[in-house]
Parts: structure tokens; sequence; C-alpha cells
């Protein structure tokens, strides 16, 4: 059985429009399935939309998760799913007929604990001049291709990202530190779940026939929301750093913005490169600003471990 769960926060349009194309999925009659809208405490009509689909389909259900955040709501899927796989989705994506379908085809043909699908941009207008094909990835766009491969490296995000249950639970989850807390653009939860399958001899696949399209709204195609994004980068990046060395990962971040600083430009790519650098220096400043959180906290950590010892010596 698979459970399709979609976490959102005040949405409630997009939502709507999610929801419809869950309900257009080819072999939904054939297919056991749920889908779980986990509300994290939106103040919309959120729950009215759910209340609506559910009573076209009563394999919709709707939670409310009071704690905040994405990983909060992810996980408070995780513990409603009443299906072996976990599906999870975005509120603001239009599902191919068959991804339903090639989901569970890439799971019965595949001895793989996660499969990440793929998912493609639905732009409001013509991105701006200064927009470069890397910021795709911002908008989290995932493109490996036309094959289905087994992933070592490349990236699966969030917004079609299936996993076992079990395996889930037994990783532990998603980190609460990590993901979207309202409207701050933290990111890298699915990242470190991947990485922990991955260490423990998981193996995830991408399947480009499990096919969507995230629906990107006009505030994302502008400057300010590029570089909070990548601001929000620079800390998730830290944060999932763990016990890597800080002063080594900021001193390669360093140095590939040196490397920006000596490119070519031509005519054409004066506006993308310099934009380029510009959000290469707002990631910096974010990955400055959480390594110096996680710098301080360790101090004062050692300090009040330290003030305790002394107490019980005396």
């Amino acid at each position: 059985m698979i459970s399709i769960v979609i976490c959102t926060y005040n949405n409630a349009p997009l939502l709507h429009t999610t929801l419809q194309s869950v309900l257009s999925q080819a072999g939904r009659d054939s297919i056991p399935h749920e889908v779980i809208v986990v509300d994290n405490n939106s103040s919309d009509n959120t729950r009215e939309v759910v209340t609506a689909f559910r009573q076209e389909d009563t394999r919709i259900r709707y939670v409310h998760e009071s704690r905040q955040g994405l990983s909060h709501a992810r996980n408070r899927g995780m513990a409603e799913a009443l299906g072996d796989v976990v599906s999870y989705i975005d509120d603001d994506v239009l599902l191919c007929a068959q991804w339903l379908e090639n989901v569970v085809t890439a799971f019965s043909e595949c001895d793989c604990e996660i499969v990440g699908g793929r998912c493609l941009l639905s732009l409001p207008h013509k991105p701006p001049a200064w927009f470069y094909k890397e910021l795709e990835h911002l908008l989290s766009m995932v493109d490996h291709g036309d094959e289905r491969l087994i992933t070592s490296s490349e990236p699966l995000y969030g917004l079609n990202f299936s996993i076992r249950k079990e395996t889930l639970r037994r990783v532990g989850g998603f980190d609460p530190k990590l993901g979207r807390q309202r409207r701050t653009l933290l990111s890298g939860e699915e990242r470190e779940v991947l990485h922990r399958v991955r260490m423990n001899g998981g193996t995830a696949v991408y399947e480009p026939r499990a096919l969507l399209y995230h629906i990107v709204n006009k505030e994302r195609l502008t400057a300010k929301w590029f570089f909070r994004r990548k601001w929000a980068q620079g800390r998730s990046d830290m944060r999932c750093s763990g016990k890597l060395n800080i002063a080594r990962h900021l001193l390669r971040i360093v140095r590939s913005f040196g490397g920006l600083l000596f490119v070519p430009l031509s005519r054409g790519e004066r506006k993308a490169l310099a934009f380029r650098r510009l959000l290469h220096i707002s990631y910096l400043a974010g990955s400055l600003f959480e390594g110096g959180r996680r710098l301080t906290a360790g101090a004062i950590g050692n300090f009040r471990a330290a003030e305790k010892t002394n107490r019980r010596g005396g």
C-alpha cells in the first residue's frame, strides 16, 4: 500500500490543484493507497479544502500537526501512514497521470529503499535576464535523464520522494533542525535521510517516469527570493555538515567563490555571472552565520559542562 503524504502550510489554492491531480491518477481504483494531508498550523481554509475532497474520496485524510516545521509534519505523516511505502509530494505540484503507477512499478522491480521521481518546473513567466541554469535546482528541479538509475550522490528532492516506511523509521525520520519552518527557506532534511539510508547500505533509485511539475509562483523568480534561498542554503549545508570540520567547509566555499572571480565574461553572460557572484556571497554569509552559531553553542555547552564538573569536585 502507498501512503501519499502532502505537508502544507497556508497554501490552500495550490493544495486544491495538487489534490485534483492526485484524484486524476490512472490506476487509482486498482492500486491500494491513501492520501494524508498534514496541516502544519495553517491559518487559511486548508481544512475546508481537504474536507471537500474527502467527500469525493474517503481515502483522503486530514491531520493537524501543531509542532511547526516541515520535518515535524513529514514525521507525523510517517506516523499516520498505513502503507508500507510513504510517498511525499509537495502541496504545489502537478502529478503526471501515471505517477502513482510508476512509483509502484519502481518499487516492485527494484530492490531499493527510496524512489525519487523526476521534477520539472512550471514557471509563471520567462525567467529574468540574470537567471542561470543552475538556479533551477534551487527551485527543486530534478532531471537526471530519461533512464532509471541507482543514485550514489545525485540529489533526490522531497517534493517527489518515496521511501519504505520501515526504512524511514529505522534511520530516525526527518531531522527537525532541518527543513522549512513557516516561511523560512531552510532545507536539507531529505538529503540527510538519503545520506543515512545510503550509509546503512540502502539503495535509492531515480525513476524518471514518476514525473511531476513544480508550480513556481512569481515570488520565487525575484532576486530577493533567491538571496533568501541561498542564505538559507548556506545555513542548511552547515547544519548538515554534522561532525565535519567547520573551517574546512568554509574554506571550500571561499575557494569556489575565488574561481567565480576569474571566469571570462561575454556580453550576454554578464548579468547572470554577476548575479551568481552575489548569490555566492549570500551563501557564504549564511554559512558563516550558522557556523558562528554552532561554535558559540559548542563553547557555551563546554563552559556549562566544566562548571558542573567543578561544582561536583568542590
